[in-house]
């Protein structure tokens, strides 16, 4: 492909969300049932609070999954322009839903409660 393209190399291995800096980039993560549509529950907590908070700017579904090993999932999402009213909307659409959010802080998943689990010890799925 990268020939075809004429990109160069191509670099195929994903990163984490949010375990590196991105400039002008936040990501969270958002409870999850191992079996629910993502898609539909990203648009649920997004759309949740209204008025949008957020001014400018986008959010995506980052496709990434973490599961803790207490079998609890995390979907990955991430947003920029307006950060602070993303972070927002995030935080209280998850909230107004009873959900839990959580974001990476070096190795680890800080959760909302604000227990930590090391990634190390998590399942890392990317749809």
């Amino acid at each position: 492909m990268e020939k075809v393209l004429d990109l160069g190399f191509i670099d195929k291995e994903r990163n984490i969300p949010g375990t590196s800096i991105t400039e002008g980039r936040e990501y969270k993560y958002i409870i999850c049932n191992g079996k629910m549509d993502i898609a539909a529950l990203f648009m649920k907590v997004v759309r949740k609070i209204i008025p949008q908070i957020a001014k400018s700017g986008g959010i995506i579904n980052e496709d990434c999954r973490i599961t803790l090993p207490s079998g609890e999932c995390y979907f990955a999402v991430s947003y920029k322009g307006d950060i602070s009213g993303w972070r927002q909307q995030i935080e209280r659409g998850a909230d107004a839903l009873g959900l839990l959010v959580a974001e990476i802080s070096h190795d680890k998943l800080i959760l909302s409660d604000r227990n930590k689990v090391l990634l190390s010890e998590c399942k890392i799925k990317f749809d």
